[in-house]
C-alpha cells in the first residue's frame, strides 16, 4: 500500500516538472523572436478614389448693400426768374418718384423729374434748339402729351406740349415774362423795319435796271444816228429823229418811275392801314420769297455758331491744358530749388516768381476761355431765337395772322406813306416836263450831225458803263439787307420750361435718400440726395482677384449676422484702384443682387464669387494624384489590385480646393477607380 502511494506520487511531480518547463518554454523568447515581432509591415502605397463632380474656382470678399448710384441734387438757376428761391414743399426719405413727379416745389413752382442723360442747364423755350430740348421731347412722348417731332427744336408743339404736361399735373405753365414780351416787340418793330429796307433795296434795283435800259436805248439811238447822219441828205431831219427819239426814251423811264413809285405809295399806304387797324393781309410772292430767304441765312447762322462755339470749347481745353503743364513745370523747378543743399536763395525767389507767373497765366487763359464760350454759347442762342423768329414772320406772312402795332409804329407807317406820295408827285412832275418839251419840240436838226451824232454816241457809251455800275452797286446794297440780321433778339414766346424746374436723370425710377433742405430753406446748395431703387452692393478686390473677376458672373450673398442670402451678378470691376471709395491698393467691385430683400440695406454681406467653372461634372482627383512622365506628360498611377498599379496618361484641366479636373488621353479611368496619392514611407507621391 505505501508502494502505490510512492508511486503515484512520484507520477505526479514528474507531471508537474513537466508542466512548469512547458509553461516556461511559451514565456521565453529570443532576442531574434523579439525583434522580428517588432519589424513594421511591408509599406503600401496610398489611394484615394477618383471623383465625378463639378469644380468652381471662388474668390471671397465683403462688401456693403445700399441702394444704387446715390446722387446728390442741386438746382440750376433760371434766368426766368428773380429773387430768392424758398422751399415750398419737399419730398420725404425713402420716397420713390418717377417720370413726371415732382419732387419738390421752389417758391411755389414745381420741380419735374424726367429721364434723360444730360442735366438741365438752362431755360428752354421757344427757338431753342439742342440735345435738352431733344431729351424733354422724348420724355413728353412718353408720357404721351405729343410734342410733335423730336428733333431737338423746341417749337409750338412742344409748347403745347408743355402747357398740356403742367395743367395735368395741377401746375400752370411758364409763359413769357414781360422782359421777353417787350424784347419781342421791339424786335418785330426791327424785323419789319428790315423787310421795308429790304424792299425799298429792291426798288432801288429795279430803278437802277430800268435807267440801265434807258441808257442803252439812248446808245442805240446813238448809234442810229452815226448812220442815219452820215447817209441822210438832210442833217435836219436826222438831228429832230434823234431829239424825238430820245425824248420818248426819257419819257419811258419817267413813265417807268411813276409806275415804282406809285406802287411803293400802294405799298406804304396797305402797311399803314395794316398798321393803324391792327390787321395785315397775305403777303406776295417776293415778300414771300425776302422772308424764305431770310428763314435759309437765319439757319445757317445757328449752324455756324454752333460750329463756333464747338471751335471754342477746343480752343479753351487745350489752352487750359497748356497753362496746367506750365504750372506743374514751374512747381517742379521751385521744388527743386527748395531741395538743393545748400538752398540758393536767388534761385528759390526767381522759381517762386514763374510759378507765380505761370498760376496768374493760367487762371486768366481758363477766365478768357469761359468768357468765350459764354459768348460764342449766347451767339448760338440769339441765333437760334432769330431763325425761330424768321420762321414766325414768315408763317404770319403765309397766314395773314393778326400782330398789332404800336402808336410809334403807325406814325412811322405814316412817314413813309407821306414820304412816297412826295417821290410819286416829283416824278410825275418830270414826266410831265417831258412830255410838254417833246410836244414843244422843234422838230428841225441843225448843221454837223454826224459830228454830233458822234458826241451822242461817246455820252451814250458813257451813260450805258455808268449805269451798269449802278445796278451791281444796287444789288450788292440789296443782297446786304436781305443778309443784315434784325438788331435785337427775338424773345420767346409760347410756354416755357425754367432750368430749375426739371431734373434729368439717366435712369428712373429713383429713391429719395436723404433731404436736404426744410420747408422755408432758401435754396443755395444740395437739396437732397436720391438713389435708384435696385440694391447693390459695393466692395473692393485685390489686384489679382480683380485681374479673374469678369461682369456677369455669378456671387452669392450671405448676411450672416441677418441669416439671410440672395445671389447675383458682377455689375462693374473697376479699371484702377482707389476709384469710388476703394482703397488705393484695391479695385472698387460693384454686384447687382437678383433676389436680394430690402432688409439687406445697409448690412455688410460675404461675397463667393465663382470666376471659373467646369461645364457639369468632371471626373477630378487631388493635386497629389499628378505625377509627371519623362516625356513631359501628365498621368496617375491606377491601382488594379493590391501591390499592383498601372499609369494612365491625362490632360490636366481646371483645379479648385485642392482638386483637378482630368481627361483620360490613353487608358482606362472611372469615377471610384483608386489611384495613388502617396507612400506612407516618404509622403511622396509613387512614380513607377
Amino acid at each position: 500500500m505505501r508502494r502505490s502511494v510512492g508511486v503515484a506520487a512520484l507520477l505526479a511531480g514528474v507531471v508537474a516538472v513537466a508542466a512548469g518547463g512547458y509553461l516556461a518554454g511559451t514565456r521565453i523568447q529570443s532576442a531574434a523572436e523579439i525583434a522580428a515581432r517588432k519589424a513594421p509591415p511591408p509599406p503600401s502605397v496610398i489611394t484615394v478614389p477618383v471623383e465625378r463632380t463639378v469644380l468652381s474656382t471662388e474668390v471671397i470678399t465683403r462688401g456693403t448693400v445700399q441702394f444704387g448710384l446715390p446722387r446728390e441734387v442741386t438746382l440750376p438757376i433760371s434766368a426766368l426768374k428773380s429773387g430768392s428761391r424758398v422751399v415750398s414743399s419737399v419730398g420725404t426719405p425713402g420716397t420713390s418718384i418717377k417720370e413726371g413727379d415732382v419732387a419738390l416745389s421752389v417758391s411755389g413752382r414745381p420741380v419735374f423729374v424726367l429721364q434723360g442723360a444730360q442735366p438741365a442747364y438752362r431755360d428752354l423755350a421757344p427757338g431753342t434748339s439742342g440735345e435738352d430740348v431733344r431729351q424733354l421731347q422724348a420724355a413728353l412722348a412718353r408720357m404721351g402729351f405729343e410734342p410733335g417731332a423730336v428733333d431737338g427744336l423746341f417749337d409750338e408743339a412742344t409748347s403745347s406740349a408743355v402747357e398740356r404736361w403742367y395743367a395735368s399735373a395741377g401746375w400752370n405753365a411758364q409763359g413769357p415774362t414781360q422782359e421777353q414780351l417787350t424784347a419781342q416787340r421791339g424786335a418785330e418793330a426791327d424785323a419789319r423795319q428790315a423787310g421795308l429796307a429790304a424792299v425799298d433795296a429792291e426798288e432801288a434795283v429795279r430803278l437802277a435796271r430800268a435807267g440801265l435800259d434807258t441808257a442803252r436805248a439812248r446808245l442805240r439811238l446813238a448809234q442810229l444816228g452815226i448812220g442815219t447822219a452820215n447817209a441822210a441828205d438832210s442833217a435836219s431831219v436826222t438831228a429832230a429823229m434823234r431829239a424825238r427819239l430820245a425824248a420818248e426814251a426819257e419819257i419811258a423811264r419817267l413813265e417807268g418811275q411813276v409806275r415804282v413809285a406809285q406802287e411803293g405809295l400802294r405799298t406804304a399806304e396797305l402797311q399803314y392801314v395794316e398798321a393803324r387797324d391792327g390787321t395785315t393781309s397775305r403777303a406776295t410772292p417776293s415778300e414771300l420769297a425776302v422772308l424764305e430767304a431770310e428763314v435759309r441765312l437765319s439757319a445757317s447762322q445757328v449752324s455756324q455758331t454752333e460750329a463756333e462755339l464747338e471751335a471754342a470749347r477746343a480752343a479753351a481745353r487745350a489752352n487750359n491744358l497748356t497753362a496746367s503743364t506750365e504750372v506743374a513745370s514751374k512747381r517742379r523747378t521751385l521744388d527743386e530749388a527748395l531741395r538743393a543743399v545748400p538752398p540758393d536763395r536767388p534761385a528759390i525767389d526767381a522759381a517762386r516768381a514763374e510759378l507765380v507767373a505761370a498760376e496768374a497765366r493760367a487762371d486768366a487763359t481758363a477766365r478768357t476761355g469761359a468768357s468765350d464760350e459764354a459768348v460764342k454759347r449766347r451767339a448760338v442762342e440769339t441765333a437760334g431765337a432769330q431763325k425761330v423768329a424768321a420762321q414766325a414772320r414768315l408763317s404770319d406772312a403765309r397766314s395773314g395772322r393778326t400782330r398789332p402795332a404800336s402808336a410809334g409804329e403807325v406814325a412811322a407807317k405814316k412817314d413813309l406813306v407821306t414820304a412816297a406820295q412826295e417821290t410819286v408827285r416829283t416824278v410825275s412832275n418830270d414826266l410831265a416836263l417831258s412830255r410838254a418839251t417833246l410836244s414843244t419840240s422843234p422838230g428841225e436838226g441843225t448843221a454837223g450831225a454826224a459830228a454830233t451824232a458822234a458826241v451822242e454816241l461817246e455820252t451814250g457809251q458813257r451813260e450805258v458803263a455808268s449805269a451798269t455800275s449802278a445796278v451791281e452797286i444796287a444789288e450788292r446794297r440789296a443782297g446786304l439787307v436781305r443778309l443784315r440780321p434784325t438788331s435785337g433778339t427775338l424773345a420767346p414766346g409760347g410756354f416755357q420750361v425754367p432750368a430749375d424746374e426739371v431734373l434729368f436723370f439717366p435712369s428712373l425710377p429713383l429713391r429719395i435718400q436723404s433731404v436736404a433742405v426744410r420747408l422755408g430753406d432758401r435754396v443755395e446748395g444740395p437739396v437732397m440726395t436720391v438713389a435708384t431703387s435696385r440694391l447693390v452692393v459695393s466692395g473692393a478686390l485685390t489686384a489679382a482677384d480683380a485681374q479673374v473677376t469678369k461682369v456677369g458672373s455669378p456671387v452669392r450673398i450671405v448676411a450672416n449676422e441677418l441669416g439671410l442670402s440672395a445671389t447675383g451678378t458682377v455689375a462693374e470691376v473697376a479699371q484702377s484702384p482707389g476709384t469710388q471709395g476703394a482703397d488705393a491698393q484695391r479695385f472698387y467691385l460693384a454686384v447687382n443682387p437678383s433676389d436680394a430683400p430690402g432688409s439687406l440695406a445697409g448690412a455688410s454681406v460675404v461675397l463667393t464669387i465663382s470666376v471659373g467653372s467646369t461645364q457639369g461634372e468632371v471626373l477630378a482627383v487631388p493635386l497629389a494624384a499628378l505625377s509627371v512622365a519623362a516625356d513631359g506628360s501628365s498621368r496617375v498611377l491606377l491601382q488594379t489590385a493590391p501591390g499592383t498599379v498601372t499609369a494612365v496618361t491625362v490632360r490636366a484641366g481646371l483645379s479648385a480646393r485642392g482638386m483637378v479636373e482630368i481627361t483620360v488621353v490613353s487608358g482606362s479611368l472611372r469615377a471610384g477607380d483608386l489611384v495613388v496619392v502617396g507612400s506612407p514611407a516618404t509622403g511622396k507621391t509613387t512614380a513607377k
